[in-house]
Formats: C-alpha cells, sequence, structure tokens
C-alpha cells in the first residue's frame, strides 16, 4: 500500500492525521524530527512526505530542500505544515520544493482527502509508457491492452485499475486506495463497485492472465508478476 511519511512533533495530531490517513487505505510512519524524517525517506521508499515547518534541529523547509535535491527522493512529493499564514513563510516552503503549504489547524479528513488528491493527480500526470506484466501489456499512450498479442477492449475505469496494478505490481494496494485513486470523490457503490469492475477485468484478460489479479480477502488486491 502507499506509504506516507507524516512528521510532526505534537503526538496527539499525528495520531489523528495518521488515523485519517489509514481510513484513506494508506500506510503512515511517523517520526517526530527532521533527522529521523530524512533517515527514515532514506531507507524507505515513500510515496509521500508532510512535514512540520516549526521543528527543532533540521526544520522543515531543511527537510524539504534535501528530499528534493536527492535522486533518489526528488520526484516524491512534499506537504509542509505550518501555523502561519503569512506570505513569507509560504512563499519559502515553495521554493524550498513543497507541492503544497498547509496550515493549522488541519482537519483530519480534509487533510488526508487534500493528500489522496495530491497522489491521485501525481498518479495521472505520470508519463505515458509501455508496462507488461506477464502476458499482459498496455500502451497508455495509445489507450491499448494485450494478452498474448490480442487486443484487448477496457472501459475507461477498467483501464485506470489495470493501470494501477500495472504500475505497481506485487504490491498489495488496499480497497479504499483503488477508489481514491481510480474514482476519486466519486465513490457511489464503494467497495461492491470495485467488486464488479474487477471481476468484469478477469473476465476480459481471460484465463491465463485473470489469475495474476489476486484478491487479498478483508485487505485488498495485488496483480502478482509470477
Amino acid at each position: 500500500m502507499p506509504n506516507v511519511l507524516l512528521c510532526l512533533r505534537g503526538a496527539a495530531e499525528a495520531a489523528s492525521l495518521a488515523a485519517g490517513l489509514a481510513a484513506r487505505g494508506l500506510t503512515v510512519s511517523r517520526v517526530a524530527t527532521g533527522e529521523q524524517a530524512l533517515e527514515s525517506a532514506f531507507a524507505s521508499n515513500r510515496d509521500f512526505v508532510a512535514v512540520e515547518t516549526d521543528l527543532p534541529g533540521i526544520n522543515g523547509f531543511e527537510v524539504c530542500r534535501v528530499l528534493k535535491r536527492d535522486l533518489r527522493t526528488a520526484a516524491v512529493p512534499v506537504v509542509l505544515i505550518g501555523t502561519s499564514t503569512g506570505r513569507a513563510e509560504i512563499l519559502a516552503g515553495f521554493e524550498a520544493g513543497a507541492c503544497e503549504f498547509l496550515t493549522r489547524p488541519l482537519d483530519p479528513q480534509l487533510f488526508a482527502a487534500k493528500v489522496e488528491a495530491l497522489l491521485r493527480h501525481l498518479w495521472e500526470s505520470l508519463p505515458a509508457l509501455k508496462l507488461a506484466v506477464g502476458p499482459i501489456t498496455m500502451d497508455t499512450a495509445d489507450h491499448m491492452v494485450e494478452v498474448k498479442g490480442s487486443p484487448v477492449r477496457l472501459t475507461g475505469k477498467e483501464f485506470a485499475l489495470l493501470e494501477l496494478f500495472l504500475r505497481r505490481p506485487g504490491k498489495l494496494l488496499n480497497s479504499d486506495f483503488i477508489l481514491g485513486m481510480v474514482w476519486g470523490g466519486d465513490r457511489r457503490g464503494g467497495s461492491h463497485t470495485l467488486t464488479v469492475h474487477v471481476q468484469r477485468l478477469r473476465q476480459k484478460l481471460g484465463p491465463g492472465a485473470c489469475r495474476l489479479l489476486e484478491t487479498i480477502h478483508g485487505l485488498g488486491y495485488r496483480l502478482n508478476p509470477k
């Protein structure tokens, strides 16, 4: 599941925001200092970083600058969280490389929705690629899918669903995260809608390829490349 690194001094605030993120299917790692944030970001792959500006020692602005200068983490979106609405501080955040500057107080649900929207925008803006897992190939530029060289016709949602799996082969994707990435704010039908679309996708991929798309009961789905 996508991993968010949350760096905040206040344990209560961090717990509240982490709970909101978890409710949307995101895995959260929590640290409390800039030094810990950098160590954690470099030690493990992170999909998103949210860091408080006013940290002792290495502050949030410097954390952002270091992450953006390093090739290992330059593409990871960073959100800064501050208390000031002053133009100078917000401008400093964007100049440090932040994709967003959020000011307190933060509503956990709105914060989680913002993170999900930024992740979705990042995913949608990824460069066109030719993706392949097992017998399944996808050309995202030409909107084409083939299984063992034979074309497969997919609806827009089915294509987006398969693309999400193909871009993260072997990764467990939480159902809430999939709904957020593919359906955005329109989650009418919820898990039932997702179940139906996965069933239709499996049918269209055929008996050989469909076995690669695993259901992890109670958690979500995974495209197993083996």
